[in-house]
């Protein structure tokens, strides 16, 4: 029986909308963490991705020679360190959200290891809510062809398979949310998710999105007044507000494109298409509940043409492996030969170290042969003139 806390799991593709679905939750009082990743040139608002899960995927992921734009498949069930894994993964929630009701884990990487997160929260006894972000796939390939200089189809490709990775591992979608709609309508979207997963914006993060002074005691006062809930209420619809205005700005959707324009022919068409077919067949359901069966039919033809490319998926996986490992060896080799470098230059400091300690060594006792001659000349100075006073006393006397 599970113990009532629920995560929000945001999974979709990269360059999706998934920073902007999940701001809008930090707005509805859902526990973000407090270890945010930062902003970035490529993401200006932040990406509100938990920053010690971001560095345990991408951990989890180079142990499988994969990073987040890896293509190929992987069973991570597979891995000899899954045990060591999950139990730094448990540790991570038990610190970070020791007493959250509701909190929401993002980062896209989490489409591609679900069996990993799906064990790690049944462990804990917490109840699942995967949350499936959309954008459209040509949108989402045009934009990391600008960012990272990625082909079309292999784009595609990761847009299918993050998509796939959602609808394989859960039988029902509890939301589906288009991000062109949320751009669209952001408030009305935030409010209908308030209301499906019933939100207490009480109950999150005072913030980005929270309340000033002057508005936090109207709230409390329309609270007192009339229920605690319509208070929430309030305090709720001040916060969409404010997200709406401050944080969506439809100049920052990195690509746009009209997916009713005719797919041309060519090496991706096949691809495209389906890519296509299945984001429109999933956006019927924006703000919906769905079960993942409902999308077999359009889930197919894309699941072929993966199967029928896996050999090239996995070619490309590997090249991509074996240019990091050249990429590696030549820093290696790079690193080697500054270090014999160094070595070359604290052996000659070495030895300017010895000249000048001779030096030193020489100049101090030439210094003190100076000392003592100039002590010498003194007492034959003295000696003299000792001298010469006594001859001359005796001259006087005669």
């Amino acid at each position: 029986m599970m113990s009532g806390r629920r995560v929000l799991l945001v999974l979709g593709m990269h360059r999706s909308g998934t920073s902007a679905f999940t701001a809008g939750l930090g707005a509805l009082g859902v526990d973000l963490g407090q270890k945010l990743l930062g902003p970035a040139a490529d993401n200006e608002k932040g990406f509100f991705e938990h920053l010690p899960a971001y560095k345990l995927n991408e951990e989890l992921l180079a142990s499988f020679h994969r990073d987040w734009s890896s293509i190929g498949d992987f069973n991570i069930a597979d891995h000899p360190r899954f045990e060591v894994f999950l139990g730094q993964a448990i540790r991570m929630i038990l610190r970070d959200f020791p007493a959250s009701q509701v909190f929401a884990l993002k980062d896209p990487r989490i489409s591609r290891l679900l069996p990993f997160w799906r064990e790690v929260f049944r462990r804990l006894d917490i109840n699942v809510i995967p949350i499936l972000v959309l954008r459209q796939p040509m949108a989402v390939a045009k934009s990391l062809a600008t960012r990272e200089r990625f082909s079309i189809t292999r784009s595609l490709i990761m847009w299918a398979r993050h998509s796939l990775g959602v609808l394989e591992n859960f039988d029902e979608i509890p939301l589906i949310v288009n991000y062109e709609r949320l751009v669209d309508k952001p408030e009305e979207c935030l409010w209908a998710i308030r209301q499906q997963f019933n939100l207490k914006c009480g109950a999150g993060q005072v913030g980005a999105f929270g309340t000033s002074a002057d508005e936090a005691t109207a709230l409390g006062s329309a609270a007192h007044a009339e229920g605690a809930d319509l208070g929430d209420e309030v305090k709720c619809r001040e916060r969409i507000k404010q997200f709406a205005t401050e944080f969506i700005d439809p100049d920052l959707q990195h690509a746009k494109v009209r997916m009713s324009a005719a797919i041309p022919a060519g090496d991706n068409s096949r691809l495209r298409k389906g890519c296509s077919d299945l984001f429109e067949e999933l956006t019927k359901y924006h703000l919906q509940s769905v079960k993942s069966r409902t999308f077999n039919s359009a889930v197919s033809p894309i699941r072929e043409l993966l199967r029928d490319q896996e050999d090239f998926l996995s070619e490309v996986d590997s090249l991509k492996i074996e240019a990091d490992s050249l990429k590696s060896d030549s820093l290696r080799v790079a690193k080697a030969a500054l270090i014999a470098q160094v070595d070359v230059l604290q052996d000659r400091v070495r030895h300017l170290e010895d000249v000048i300690h001779t030096h030193q060594k020489e100049n101090t006792r030439t210094l003190f042969r100076s000392a003592r001659l100039a002590h010498q000349f003194i007492d034959r100075h003295h000696s003299l003139k000792h001298f010469f006073a006594a001859i001359l006393s005796v001259v006087r006397y005669f």
